[in-house]
């Protein structure tokens, strides 16, 4: 199987958008009338917003065995089908891939006694990506 990328669905990456716009509306207001209780609100405002930003430049590179999903200023998680634990699509307004896997020890073994659980962006044809993991869609997903 050819190396396959995954990227964001076009609706994350417009939420992402909207979240700058908003934030930066807030952000005027602020300034215009400062305010105790709109410094909070924008403080929580601006985290989210950063967030769903570099979401929107994350991506899921799939070769037919080995996962590398990356986001840009976190951490890189690389994975064999063999390692994953759980596979799910959940969530409630966006759906999006949730996969625990057992990590790599320092000597490269696996290492069944712990689980990573990483829950990526809404993807693009993520339901392919799904079944190509091992998800089974009869199981509610």
């Amino acid at each position: 199987m050819a190396n396959r990328r995954y990227t964001p669905t076009a609706f994350f990456r417009l939420a992402a958008v909207a979240f700058v716009f908003t934030t930066g509306l807030l952000a005027s207001e602020v300034v215009r009338r400062p305010n105790p209780l709109l410094y909070v609100f924008a403080g929580g405002m601006a985290v989210v917003t950063v967030f769903l930003v570099l979401g929107a430049f994350a991506r899921a590179d799939f070769d037919g065995n080995t996962l590398v999903y990356r986001v840009p200023l976190r951490r890189v998680h690389r994975f064999e089908r063999s390692q994953i634990d759980h596979i799910e699509i959940g969530g409630r307004r966006t759906r999006a891939l949730i996969i625990g896997y057992h990590p790599r020890d320092a000597n490269g073994r696996i290492d069944v006694e712990r689980v990573v659980f990483v829950n990526l962006v809404p993807l693009e044809e993520q339901i392919d990506l799904y079944e190509q993991l091992g998800g089974d869609m009869g199981d509610g997903g």
